[in-house]
């Protein structure tokens, strides 16, 4: 959309200037970088008079409309709070064939008056506003890295009036005379509607990223959970090399590598199979072992198909988002994930810098566990004390590797019930994953409610005080671990 032109800013400044000409600046706010609004009390009336100063859409007009202010005000939006906020406007001019618009204030401090001058550069590609004191000289301005024009001779000359009849331009499609100030309504709704139009195409270009970066986590988590689905299914095997080691115990002694025997499950009984065994352990010990790795594997079968269904059913429900987006339509935003939602609301308000939140994520990884209760593990230091003292609550459970560095864990409690003993051991493999001790062949777990978990004062970032705990020893599963992983959600 193109800026105003010299022509129609002189419009808007006819039907502007003897209603702000003498008015007193009452608020002034910075709802957007590249947005000023100033409230200018005139007798028993307000007006808010609005400039935006976002490349390609430069303009002011006065308005209605409402803003959201940032919590705390950009540092222009201070400079100018501080030298004219309550001062009289005492001259409101655009030069003559210039888009530079002066305003003239006027202010009393301890019974001195002072006079500041807020400078408009409405041009196109590079406006700006400048706050300058009585002797001209910058005290600071809304984009500081731009250079200003050399317009202090236009502030010099005397403002004259602008009589040129404009030739006809395009808000004149939008222009009601029969409106009290119609130009100012024209330039207010046309704007309006074209910053309604940008946040939409915004949100459109973000939401697709957003859910593209989404489908392609979820096609590989898809993957992986079916990879391990596929392990499971083929764990037949595991339980052969068991009942065949269960039938030569005799050959799979203590220090034995692997052994060869007759497989009397395969078709041709003079086929023969080498298992390979754990020389620490003896041929008892070796059996149980092929014997349990089956039966975790058979027991994560459904599991992992309802992994495997909620990954589907989530990538078809972004499938539709896409195309809704793709015709034009926005999703309800209450029905997108909290983390898509976040940056949805960092889009519509393109604040500054200084007032962009500085969380941009959440303080936890999260997981599922074989009995889809979900676990929540700390990303780093400050993010454990977060994740234990403000999202986790009093009957959660909660976990940590005892004597090594690593992760808070926390298993979510809210039906106040014991988790099962699975979840627990579920809960306890991440939290030797993420600590210093996941190389270890045996790890300790301290486990609590949260209620129980408490921050000494001054203590380091996630450092914690337990009242009472539990204990389980953890030998690292590769094949428990794996599953919980697949289902990993950042």
């Amino acid at each position: 959309m193109p800026s105003l032109s010299y022509q129609q800013l002189s419009l808007i400044h006819k039907e502007n200037s003897d209603v702000i000409t003498d008015g007193m600046i009452q608020k002034i706010h910075q709802p957007q970088k590249e947005f000023l609004l100033l409230q200018i009390r005139k007798p028993q009336i307000n007006h808010r008079l609005f400039f935006s100063f976002e490349q390609q859409n430069i303009a002011f007009y006065l308005t209605n409309k409402s803003w959201q202010n940032p919590s705390s005000p950009p540092f222009f939006c201070q400079l100018l709070r501080k030298y004219i906020l309550n001062g009289r406007i005492t001259e409101f001019s655009l030069a003559e064939n210039d888009r530079l618009l002066t305003i003239k204030v006027q202010t009393r401090r301890e019974e001195n008056l002072h006079v500041h001058f807020l400078l408009c550069e409405m041009w196109g590609r590079s406006g700006n506003a400048y706050l300058l004191n009585e002797s001209k000289n910058i005290l600071g301005s809304l984009y500081p890295n731009k250079k200003p024009r050399d317009y202090f001779a236009v502030m010099d000359e005397q403002p004259k009036s602008t009589k040129t009849t404009p030739k006809k331009n395009f808000l004149e499609e939008y222009c009601t005379q029969q409106a009290q100030f119609p130009w100012n309504e024209a330039a207010d709704y046309f704007f309006s509607r074209h910053l309604e139009e940008q946040k939409k195409s915004r949100q459109i270009q973000l939401l697709t990223s957003l859910i593209n970066k989404e489908q392609k986590k979820l096609k590989n988590k898809i993957t992986k959970l079916q990879n391990s689905l596929q392990d499971a299914k083929n764990s037949d095997d595991l339980r052969v090399k068991g009942e065949l080691l269960k039938s030569n115990m005799h050959l799979a002694k203590r220090g034995t590598k692997n052994i060869k025997v007759i497989n009397y499950f395969a078709e041709n009984p003079n086929d023969f199979l080498q298992i390979e065994l754990d020389e620490r352990k003896d041929a008892k010990e070796n059996m149980q072992q092929y014997f349990k790795r089956y039966r975790k594997l058979q027991d994560g079968l459904p599991f992992l198909k309802k992994q495997i269904e909620k990954a589907q059913r989530e990538k078809e429900i972004n499938n539709k988002r896409l195309e809704e987006l793709q015709k034009g339509n926005i999703p309800s935003i209450s029905q997108l994930p909290p983390k898509w939602q976040r940056q949805l609301q960092k889009s519509s308000t393109k604040s500054s810098p200084q007032n962009i939140p500085q969380k941009q994520r959440d303080c936890y990884y999260k997981f599922t566990s074989q009995d889809n209760v979900t676990i929540l593990v700390g990303r780093g230091s400050r993010d454990n004390d977060q994740l234990t003292f403000q999202v986790a609550k009093g009957n959660d459970i909660w976990l940590h590797t005892e004597d090594y560095p690593g992760a808070h864990v926390v298993v979510l409690n809210r039906e106040k019930k014991e988790p099962p003993q699975r979840t627990l051991f579920d809960a306890a493999q991440l939290a030797v994953y993420y600590s210093k001790a996941k190389n270890h062949p045996k790890v300790s777990i301290s486990y609590t409610k949260r209620k129980n978990v408490s921050k000494p004062k001054k203590s380091k970032p996630g450092l914690v005080y337990l009242s009472s705990k539990k204990n389980l020893v953890i030998i690292p599963d590769k094949d428990i671990l794996e599953k919980l992983l697949a289902t990993k959600d950042t």
